[in-house]
């Protein structure tokens, strides 16, 4: 049955048959061809397209290798290929007709150099994939889709070493061999463990594994954090309440979370998940948990907007906005028009929301106050006023909207020193305004006397000198 769902998966992903044959069709001497990891065990749960598909080649070397890909270099059958793995062989075979390259790794088995839990080497020669499988992480993962030719068409076989194929069937997650080892040769793997867990809600983890995994827990210190925030913000985005109480009851949020973070705001720090949704609104406790990680930039949040990006969830589409917005309320005070800004922000989607987030972490951020709503002022010039002053659309109509908006917020409202002024501006990049041949330079205007942020002052310069 199992052999029938992968025989039908693979034979469904036409550029994958493709390369499959070209692989086995080239393969040196004994080499063996599998697919292993995450897509199998996606594949057997019935997921359709899985992602990452990594092909693993077993009873073979890196110069048998790079010897199979030149000669299909040779023959056109590929564009190229890179070795990228440092540590361990790994290739990006790049195939004609193909949009993404293929990750094609050699089997390997892990040497252990010493007593700490990163003392190990890889070996790689003539590895086979039973040896291969005791390297895996969880029994789920260590599923293989061994891949042959029998008559000129692809067959696979399954090769479950460490009972994996009923462990995904009875929706547990354990380790590979023992899960105390496991752990200390990676402890990335108890964040990986979480994830899985929220990622299959039919999977649950092992009862000993749970154990090893509180009992390595301090080694995630030795961890990036931005391995760690990457593990966290993917399992969030699947089961986040769920998520977050697992990471509490592995204590592990002195390791995750930042002091200076979303979780010292709430009144419950030891009951961080129940405070959660009596602190703040719902639809601030994701942005508020992903700027909690130690390693958020408060002054740059390109980073976690990014991540958020990349992994899709009900929330990300409206978590992602409310970043953006926060991050420019953080760094208006250094942009060109800071209170056109705000007024954007404000008059956003997500407006009150991210307004609020601002308030909630001000004061632990010694953030200043936001200004009150100005309700007289006047309604916002527009692209139609720069079209009738003969300004052709372009890209510079945010800046020039956006400078006489500022001008409006700070008490001046004068139409046709606004028309010099965004004249000024084309001519001085060297656009052509059709209605103007030359423009002189605009003169300083001493009646202009409102206060204005620096920055606009400097850039604005002639049209407001003081």
């Amino acid at each position: 049955m199992n052999e029938q769902i992968l025989q039908k998966w693979v034979m469904g992903q036409r550029w994958l048959v493709k390369a499959i044959k070209v692989f086995l069709r080239t393969a040196p001497g004994e080499a063996k061809f599998s697919i292993v990891g995450g897509a199998v065990r996606d594949a057997l749960l019935g997921q359709t397209k899985p992602k990452d598909i990594d092909i693993l080649v077993s009873d073979s070397c890196e110069e048998d290798i790079e010897e199979m890909l030149q000669l299909m270099l040779a023959r056109r059958q590929i564009k190229g290929f890179k070795r990228v793995g440092q540590s361990f062989p790994v290739f990006k075979v790049e195939f004609v007709g193909l949009k993404d390259p293929i990750d094609l790794a050699l089997a390997r088995r892990e040497v252990s150099t010493g007593s700490a839990h990163t003392a190990f080497r890889y070996e790689s020669e003539y590895v086979s994939a039973s040896e291969d499988s005791n390297r895996r992480d969880f029994t789920i993962n260590a599923i293989y889709c061994g891949l042959s030719l029998v008559d000129g068409k692809i067959k696979v076989s399954v090769k479950d070493y460490h009972g994996g194929l009923a462990d995904l069937a009875d929706g547990r997650i354990q380790c590979v061999g023992n899960a105390a080892d496991r752990f200390k040769e990676d402890p990335l793997r108890i964040l990986r463990a979480i994830r899985f867990g929220a990622q299959m809600p039919s999977c649950r983890i092992n009862t000993h594994t749970y154990a090893n995994m509180a009992f390595r827990a301090h080694l995630l210190g030795t961890v990036s954090l931005e391995r760690v925030h990457h593990e966290y913000i993917k399992a969030a985005s699947h089961q986040f309440t769920d998520t977050l109480q697992v990471y509490c009851d592995l204590e592990l949020f002195d390791t995750i979370f930042s002091p200076m973070g979303g979780y010292d705001a709430f009144p419950e720090r030891e009951n961080f998940v129940s405070g959660t949704f009596q602190a703040v609104p719902e639809e601030l406790v994701w942005p508020l948990t992903v700027l909690s990680c130690k390693n958020s930039d408060w002054g740059n949040m390109d980073h976690q907007i990014k991540t958020l990006s990349r992994v899709k969830s009900p929330q990300e589409k409206r978590s992602v906005a409310i970043l953006n917005g926060l991050s420019k309320l953080v760094t208006r005070t250094v942009s060109f028009f800071p209170d056109v800004y705000l007024e954007e922000v404000r008059q956003s989607r997500y407006g009150k929301h991210i307004e609020d987030l601002y308030s909630l972490l001000k004061v632990p951020h010694c953030w200043e106050d936001l200004p009150r709503v100005n309700p007289y002022l006047p309604e916002p010039l527009t692209g139609e006023h720069l079209k009738s002053w003969g300004i052709a659309p372009s890209p510079s109509y945010k800046f020039l909207l956006r400078g006489m908006r500022a001008f409006q917020i700070n008490g001046i409202n004068d139409e046709k020193k606004f028309k010099k002024w965004a004249i000024d501006q084309e001519v001085k990049k060297g656009r052509a305004v059709k209605t103007v041949k030359q423009l002189s330079k605009v003169r300083q205007n001493n009646e202009c006397e409102a206060v204005l942020h620096p920055t606009i002052a400097a850039i604005l310069g002639g049209f407001c000198g003081h």
